[in-house]
C-alpha cells in the first residue's frame, strides 16, 4: 500500500511540473509596438500578435494604460482607395491553438487622450483584456516601424 501511494505521489508531482512547465496553453504576446506619433499627436496605434494555446477560443475585449485616457479596439478597412477606420465591436477572436495579429491594415489598439507625447523607444504598459485569459500585462515598445521578425518572440 505504501508503494502504490509513493507511485501515485509521484505521478501527481510529474503531472504538476508538467502542467507548471506548459506556457503554451495560454495567451501569449508578442512583437508588441506603437507607432510613434507624429508631432506630439494625442493618439497612437498599437500592434502585437497574440497566441492562444488553450483549447478553446479567446477573445479580447478590452485594453487599458495609463498613458492613455482610453485605449480601443479598432479596425482599418480599405473599399476600393478609401480608407475606413471604426470601432471592433464584439472584441477580437483568437482561434484555439491559433493566433490573431493586431496590425497596422487591420485590427488595432487605438490609444486615445494620450497626456505626454510617446517618443521612439520608450515602453509604455498596456492590460490587455480577455474572456477567458483574463488580464495580460503587455509592455508595448514605441518604434518608427515594426519590430524585426527575429524579436517577435520577446
Amino acid at each position: 500500500m505504501a508503494r502504490l501511494a509513493s507511485v501515485a505521489a509521484l505521478l501527481g508531482l510529474v503531472l504538476l511540473a508538467t502542467a507548471c512547465a506548459r506556457p503554451e496553453a495560454g495567451v501569449r504576446v508578442e512583437g508588441a509596438w506603437i507607432a510613434t506619433p507624429l508631432g506630439g499627436a494625442d493618439t497612437a496605434s498599437g500592434f502585437a500578435v497574440i497566441h492562444n494555446g488553450a483549447g478553446a477560443q479567446d477573445r479580447l475585449l478590452s485594453a487599458s494604460s495609463p498613458r492613455a485616457g482610453e485605449v480601443t479596439l479598432h479596425e482599418m478597412n480599405m473599399d476600393g482607395m478609401v480608407m475606413t477606420m471604426r470601432p471592433l465591436v464584439g472584441g477580437l477572436s483568437v482561434p484555439a491553438h491559433g493566433e490573431a495579429t493586431l496590425d497596422p491594415s487591420g485590427a488595432h489598439l487605438m490609444f486615445v487622450r494620450v497626456a505626454a507625447p510617446m517618443t521612439t523607444g520608450e515602453t509604455v504598459p498596456v492590460v490587455l483584456q480577455f474572456e477567458h485569459a483574463g488580464a495580460v500585462s503587455v509592455d508595448f515598445k514605441v518604434a518608427d516601424a515594426p519590430p524585426p521578425a527575429h524579436d517577435m518572440h520577446n
